[in-house]
């Protein structure tokens, strides 16, 4: 196991599902802790380090305010150096929380944006230090304009 600290995080759903097919090839190699929006999607992760946080999104400023604290407060306790994130609101805001703390960021579009970024994804493009797409269409060399790398399906 590495030595390297890893916060993965992602609200539930499909984001974590997708987050949780990168565990054995990626996440399970380092000490990976994660993050949350609710209680059960501890369950799969068993025996590692879990958080829960306040889900959100743009609709919902206090909600948001409140998870973006809240994030914060577990990337001050966990310290880690990478953070990754396939979405939605609560893994931009750690991500943005991580680049505050020295972190360095991963975010990955959702697979099941196919046509366009996700609201998230086209902010975490202002400031993650790397950013992924899985379709290349939405690559930046795919259309030309500034926009996530594509590497190839990752999920």
């Amino acid at each position: 196991m590495s030595d390297k600290k890893i916060l993965a995080v992602s609200s539930s759903g499909g984001h974590w599902i997708q987050l949780q097919r990168l565990r054995f090839d990626l996440l399970d190699k380092h000490q990976t802790s994660y993050m949350g929006t609710a209680i059960g999607m501890q369950d799969l992760v068993e025996g590692k380090p879990f958080f829960v946080v306040q889900d959100c999104n743009i609709n919902e400023p206090l909600n948001t305010l409140r998870c973006f604290f809240q994030v914060l407060s577990v990337v001050r306790k966990v310290r880690p150096d990478f953070i990754v994130s396939t979405g939605a609101a609560p893994g931009l805001l750690t991500l943005l929380a991580g680049k505050l703390t020295g972190a360095k960021t991963i975010w990955i579009d959702s697979l099941a944006n196919t046509k366009k970024l996700s609201v998230s994804g086209k902010l975490a493009g202002y400031f993650v230090d790397l950013w992924l797409t899985q379709w290349p269409e939405l690559g930046a060399s795919g259309n030309g304009k500034k926009g996530p790398e594509y590497k190839g399906q990752l999920i």
